[in-house]
């Protein structure tokens, strides 16, 4: 018989901040164990753009950020200094330089360790390495498809 997923409402976080802790504040919403995901079965991908139409969480813009994760590929989050998806308007690069010249391999490598972060509540509260689950979620289905293309 399959496995159930039970999820716990959250919210979508409006803030992310600098930081690389390891704590875990909140339950975060994976797929990676849960379901049985084929490498290439997401329709977005390091230099495939996120559209509404495949990630509609992804249409949002987190608090006081520039730009939208929809539209944007995983390389242009990741390694664009113009692409502006987090709350607090900064490039991810802000906080972590070594992103810049980021391999999607090398990237992948990471992301298990960007879903360990603790989720953002977006209540101005959070710890400085909370990450919002909207891209916990776009970076986990990514992951558990193979990091593909």
């Amino acid at each position: 018989m399959g496995k159930v997923l039970t999820l716990v409402p959250i919210g979508i976080a409006l803030l992310a901040a600098c930081g690389d802790g390891d704590s875990r504040a909140l339950p975060t919403t994976t797929i990676s164990g849960i379901h049985d995901v084929k490498r290439d079965s997401v329709a977005y991908g390091w230099t495939r753009p996120v559209t509404a139409k495949i990630f509609p969480e992804g249409t949002e813009k987190l608090g006081n950020a520039h730009s939208t994760i929809s539209g944007n590929t995983l390389r242009n989050i990741v390694t664009d200094q113009t692409v502006r998806v987090r709350g607090d308007d900064n490039a991810c690069v802000t906080c972590h330089a070594w992103a810049k010249e980021e391999s999607r391999e090398d990237f992948c490598a990471r992301v298990p360790a960007f879903l360990d972060q603790p989720t953002s509540r977006g209540d101005g509260h959070d710890p400085v390495e909370a990450k919002p689950l909207v891209l916990k979620d776009l970076l986990d289905r990514w992951h558990a498809a193979g990091c593909p293309e």
